[in-house]
């Protein structure tokens, strides 16, 4: 199977499921045109699919979507949470970010931890750099792929997870304010 017919699948099975979203919703179907420039809307169509899918499940009353991959949240940036120095507390936030991340492993979900984005700088080459807006992209790519968000403890204080918490909330991604209260809410699911 090409790229080509990957994304014409996709972009049928997203026009069913658009269809299937707006008929439930509104009682009659929706056009969506069968030549698309796939490029500039691919991403667009990926939020959108997840977001109806997420509604369909709240119509059908099913909520078999097993959550898997779980985006981890919180301080990372030093804001003098974890120390003074500005370097130390940037190592200790990203340790215990990768505590939670490695808890939630052990509870069974995939986690994706902003904080192992540190091991790119130690690697470098001189005269490369990453941009603070390539880690930013970076990141929310990942989010939008993740079935939940967790926050860590000191998230409050954090710029750039309250941003993530808000574009979670636009794509129907649930927040979940610790591991325990994600873990919970699996438990009552099954």
């Amino acid at each position: 199977m090409t790229k080509e017919d990957t994304i014409e699948s996709l972009a049928r099975r997203l026009r069913r499921l658009v269809n299937k979203y707006v008929v439930q919703r509104r009682g009659y179907p929706l056009l969506v045109p069968k030549e698309i420039n796939m490029p500039q809307w691919i991403e667009e169509a990926t939020n959108i699919y997840r977001f109806v899918e997420r509604e369909l499940v709240e119509v059908n009353g099913d909520s078999t979507k097993e959550i898997k991959r779980v985006y981890i949240a919180g301080l990372l940036t030093p804001r003098g949470y974890f120390s003074t120095n500005a370097a130390i507390d940037y190592i200790i936030a990203c340790r215990e970010m990768t505590k939670w991340g490695l808890k939630a492993l052990l509870a069974g979900f995939d986690p994706f931890v902003p904080a192992f984005d540190q091991p790119f700088w130690m690697v470098m080459e001189s005269g490369n750099s990453i941009t603070e807006a390539m880690i930013k992209r970076y990141s929310k790519s990942w989010l939008e792929v993740c079935d939940a968000v967790v926050l860590t403890p000191g998230w409050q204080k954090s710029p750039g997870t309250l941003v993530e918490i808000k574009r979670a909330e636009e794509l129907g991604i649930p927040v979940f304010k610790s591991l325990q209260a994600l873990i919970d809410f699996v438990k009552e699911e099954k």
